[in-house]
């Protein structure tokens, strides 16, 4: 409809004053403002159709600004009669939520649930103005030959013996309307019970029962003057019926308080699934309890078996580092008792899952230096890498602290098992592993002083990659990408979910980014503490060296590798020089003499003089031109190149990949 009506009052057949005495009449356009416009201006033309509903009189000839101001002004008084109409249907909206929260606030607060019963009957009563409202619910009962005594006295024997159960009175709220006979109450016989267990749609409602046919009104419906009924079925989750919810009143029953009665129902309904979700739960807890105390068991008993012999190989080749080797037999035989050692402690962190589940896991706070143990983790996985044929790259931060306090070992075994699904799932490409610092001067998660520094942790992969729509459920426990690559690769799927949860135990966050078939970058962020002691500050001198007015020739092949070195090495105050191939090489040291600047040092990556046979070329032509120190990059497989003598040069002066900041230091000090 029109939001107004300028009506002329002379028209053919029938005048405005016709026209607006049917516009009154009809309800859809009863509140429509009118406005007549006519020629006629007496006074009793314009109280007359003010008379009939019209708001306003103009009179002809007409003045559009006139009609524009009026118009605007009775839109105005209609907007506002609405706004005002509206607001009254939000309060009452609102009133009627607010004691209906207030009845679902107080249900909380009882926890027999006859009281709860009570509660809904009496707020039924007081809030909806029923008369009476009761509140049956289905139980096992004796349903022989003499029934229950309740059936008898309710006359639904034959009801409980058709169902097999006895129906009980929980609760009953309002006048008991007594009938003639001495029955007490409204009786709620077989007959009516009936009509509400049998209907399809789960509710009875009438509201003139004494001319229902379905209802079959007794004298005492006549006698006690009941309007109206308003019976819903009460089911649980599986559908059955497990109760009923009877409403009775001495008059009709509008749509809005049926509507709220339904909803009554409902929470009914809700405070029955209540009750029996506790005795669910109580029950789902004792046996959670004994497969938690059978789980706890298992997880010492298998733990102890694997200690025992993992103990026996770290004794022993503790024992073996302590005889005569050379350098290269205490490089391996390190790496065996580190890796013996990350084993042993992933054994120990099976068990701290289930301290995590328990809510019992507990954060060390010892000194350690976050760079270091990265570098560490990355040198024991190494060999690992560079079987499979990867590119590897290592990086700290310009920034990160040297000391930090922290869990480190925790730390370590979320690095450890990220790379580890890197190696696991990359089959061609590269692994990058960095450490920056995201933040400073915050609140750690295990203190709440503001001396916190927040690391920012990467692993990245060229690997397999992640789905978009797997990106959380891999941080579940027990799940994986798919099912073919725990078949393919192994696992048990813990990996990530233990380390979600330590990084949130250390006040972070983990997340992936991951597009299928390109790679991945799992990042995380972790808070730690700066130690109060003096040497804060202070720099570590096994981490760097002062290199100022130094000129290195770098000769990298790995774009990720050359761009670490060159930061780390220009951050020690060095001046950088890239080379990208071997003749590119000997150009730029060719260059440096020309110009009287020649290189201190060279980082020569061992990958720049192999053949596609892999085999090296002859090192001798390439190596005459050096007469500077000269430092080999060399992964770890590549190092048999020179304990088979065939570089020719010093083995102090290989460096192995990816490059350890301690171990960088140390080269050059022995070359310099």
């Amino acid at each position: 409809p029109p939001a107004l009506i300028l009506l002329d009052v002379k028209m053919p057949e029938m005048d405005g004053y016709q026209v607006c005495q049917q516009l009154q009449a009809h309800p859809t356009t009863r509140t429509i403002p009118i406005i007549f416009v006519t020629t006629k201006d007496s006074p009793d033309d314009v109280v007359r159709g003010l008379s009939l509903g019209a708001v306003d009189f103009i009179t002809k000839p007409i003045t559009p600004a006139i009609v524009r101001a009026r118009v605007k002004t009775h839109l105005e008084l209609l907007e506002a009669h609405l706004k005002k109409i509206l607001l009254e249907e939000k309060d009452r909206h609102l009133e009627l939520a607010r004691k209906s929260n207030i009845l679902t606030s107080s249900m909380l607060d009882l926890a027999p649930v006859r009281d709860k019963f009570d509660a809904i009957t009496r707020f039924a009563v007081e809030t909806y103005g029923v008369d009476l409202c009761r509140v049956w619910m289905f139980k096992p009962g004796a349903v022989g030959k003499e029934g229950c005594p309740i059936a008898r006295k309710n006359h639904i024997f034959d009801e409980c013996r058709q169902k097999g159960r006895c129906i009980h009175l929980m609760s009953s709220c309002g006048n008991e309307m007594p009938f003639e006979d001495d029955r007490e109450g409204i009786p709620f016989g077989h007959a009516q019970m009936g009509l509400i267990t049998a209907r399809e749609e789960g509710r009875f409602i009438s509201n003139d029962l004494a001319n229902d046919p379905t209802f079959k009104a007794g004298p005492g419906v006549v006698y006690t003057g009941l309007a109206a009924i308003a019976g819903f079925q009460l089911r649980n989750r599986q559908g059955k019926m497990v109760g009923i919810m009877a409403n009775f009143a001495l008059h009709p029953l509008d749509d809005v308080t049926i509507t709220a009665l339904t909803q009554l129902a409902t929470l009914t309904s809700q405070v029955i699934l209540g009750q029996q979700d506790r005795e669910e739960i109580e029950l789902a807890m004792i046996q959670a309890q004994a497969a938690s105390r059978a789980k706890t068991a298992f997880l010492a008993t298998m733990s102890h078996e694997i200690r025992t012999p993992m103990n026996a190989v770290i004794g022993m080749a503790s024992i073996l580092l302590d005889t005569p080797l050379d350098e290269r037999q205490k490089s391996y035989l390190g790496r065996i008792v580190r890796g013996a050692h990350t084993l042993l402690s992933v054994v120990n962190d099976i068990l701290d899952f289930s301290k995590m589940e328990a809510g019992k896991m507990t954060l060390a706070q010892q000194p350690f230096d976050p760079g270091l143990l990265v570098e560490d983790v990355c040198s024991t996985l190494s060999h690992a890498v560079f079987q499979k044929g990867l590119a590897f790259a290592c990086q700290v931060g310009v920034g990160v602290p040297d000391l930090l306090l922290g869990d480190a070992s925790r730390l370590k075994q979320i690095v450890i098992n990220l790379l580890g699904n890197a190696i696991k799932f990359t089959n061609s490409g590269e692994i990058v592993v960095r450490v920056t610092v995201e933040k400073e001067n915050g609140t750690s998660a295990t203190s709440a002083h503001a001396n916190a520094v927040a690391l920012h942790f990467l692993v990245a992969d060229s690997g397999v990659g992640i789905p978009e729509n797997k990106f959380e459920a891999i941080f579940n426990s027990f799940e994986q990408v798919e099912n073919f690559l725990t078949r393919r690769h192994g696992g048990t799927g813990l990996g990530l979910s233990i380390c979600t949860r330590l990084v949130e135990l250390m006040g972070g966050r983990i997340w992936v980014e991951s597009k299928e078939g390109e790679g991945s970058q799992f990042h995380f962020t972790v808070l730690f503490d700066k130690p109060h002691w003096e040497t804060v500050g202070t720099e570590i001198s096994y981490n760097r060296m002062d290199l100022a007015g130094c000129r290195i020739l770098l000769a990298d092949g790995h774009e990720s590798h050359r761009k670490i070195l060159t930061d780390t090495l220009a951050h020690w105050g060095a001046e950088v020089v890239v080379a990208t191939d071997i003749k590119d090489v000997r150009d730029k040291i060719s260059t440096a003499r020309e110009g009287n600047r020649p290189f201190d040092f060279l980082l020569l990556d061992v990958r720049f003089s192999e053949r596609k046979d892999s085999r090296p070329e002859v090192p001798n032509t390439t190596m005459a031109i050096f007469d500077f120190s000269v430092i080999l990059v060399s992964s770890p497989i590549q190092q048999s190149l020179f304990a088979n003598g065939i570089w020719q040069r010093k083995k102090e002066f290989v460096l192995l990949r990816p490059v350890k900041r301690r171990d960088l230091v140390q080269r050059l000090k022995e070359v310099r």
